[in-house]
C-alpha cells in the first residue's frame, strides 16, 4: 500500500495581541501637590492674564478667571494660599480664593454707597453686595442676598471662611445660618421690630435677635431668654465663642431644640 501522506502540520500559536515589552520603562507618576510660585512678568504683557501661583500681579483685573491677586507689602514672603515656595519677596501672585477672606470694597463715608477699588473685576457689587468671605462691610445691606456683615475686632476668626487672608479688625460678609445674628430691637414706643438692615422685615428668624416675646418670632419659634452669661440657645452657634459679647441680649430658637426655653437659661 503506497505511505500515508504526510499531516498537515500545525500553525505556531498567535502571539499575544497587546506583547508586553519588558524592556520599556514606566513612566513614573505624575507628582501631585501645589504648583510652586512662578515669576511671569510685571504690568502686564506675555503670560497676562496670570494663572494660578503666577506674579507679579497688581489687582485682581489680572488674574485669569476667578483667580485673585495675593498682595504682599515690600519685603514680605508671606506663603500664598494653594501654592509652594516663596516666590520673589515683595511680589503679588494670583491664587483660587475660594473660602478665603478676601478685601475687595470700601464704603463711601459721605454716601455710604459701596465702591469696588480693590477689585474691579467686582464692579458689579456696588449693584449687588459682597459675596460670602468678602469684606469690607459695615451693615448686612452691604452682603448680598441673606449673608450677613460679620463685625470684628482684631483679628476674630470669620465662621465659615478661611480667615489667614483677613485684615485684622475688617469686617466680611459670612453666612450666619445657625449662628447668633444681632439685627433687631424693639422700639420702646410701639414695641415694634425696627431692623439695622432694610434686607429684613417681619419677624425674627431662628437664632435671630433681639426679641423680648415670642410674638417677635416668625412662625412656631419662641423667644429663648438669656442672662447676661448665658450662651446660645438651643439650635444656634456663637460665631464670636465669647457670650459676653451679647450682654442680655435674647434670641428667637426653635422650641423643640434642646436649650430653647422661655425661661432664663
Amino acid at each position: 500500500a503506497p505511505p500515508n501522506p504526510p499531516t498537515t502540520p500545525t500553525a505556531p500559536p498567535n502571539p499575544p495581541t497587546n506583547p508586553t515589552n519588558p524592556t520599556t520603562p514606566t513612566n513614573p507618576p505624575t507628582p501631585t501637590g501645589p504648583p510652586p510660585l512662578q515669576d511671569i512678568g510685571d504690568n502686564g504683557g506675555p503670560g497676562f492674564p496670570l494663572g494660578e501661583c503666577e506674579g507679579d500681579c497688581d489687582s485682581d483685573d489680572e488674574c485669569s478667571g476667578d483667580l485673585r491677586c495675593f498682595a504682599r507689602d515690600e519685603g514680605e514672603v508671606i506663603p500664598v494660599p494653594g501654592c509652594t515656595g516663596s516666590g520673589t519677596a515683595g511680589d503679588d501672585y494670583c491664587f483660587d480664593a475660594t473660602g478665603y477672606a478676601v478685601l475687595v470694597s470700601e464704603d463711601n463715608e459721605t454716601t455710604g454707597e459701596l465702591i469696588v477699588p480693590y477689585a474691579t473685576k467686582d464692579s458689579n457689587l456696588v449693584f449687588t453686595g459682597l459675596f460670602e468671605c468678602m469684606g469690607d462691610c459695615d451693615t448686612d445691606d452691604d452682603c448680598a442676598n441673606t449673608l450677613r456683615c460679620f463685625q470684628r475686632e482684631d483679628d476674630v476668626a470669620i465662621p465659615g471662611c478661611i480667615s489667614t487672608t483677613a485684615l485684622s479688625g475688617t469686617d466680611y460678609c459670612f453666612n450666619s445660618d445657625g449662628y447668633l445674628a444681632y439685627v433687631a430691637e424693639d422700639e420702646v414706643v410701639d414695641d415694634v421690630l425696627v431692623f439695622f438692615s432694610s434686607k429684613d422685615f417681619g419677624r425674627l428668624g431662628e437664632c435671630e435677635g433681639d426679641c423680648d416675646t415670642d410674638n417677635d418670632c416668625e412662625g412656631s419659634l419662641i423667644c429663648g431668654q438669656r442672662g447676661e452669661t448665658s450662651g446660645p440657645p438651643g439650635g444656634c452657634s456663637d460665631p464670636y465663642l465669647d457670650s459676653s459679647v451679647w450682654g442680655d441680649i435674647d434670641f428667637c430658637c426653635d422650641p423643640n431644640k434642646e436649650g430653647c426655653d422661655t425661661d432664663i437659661f
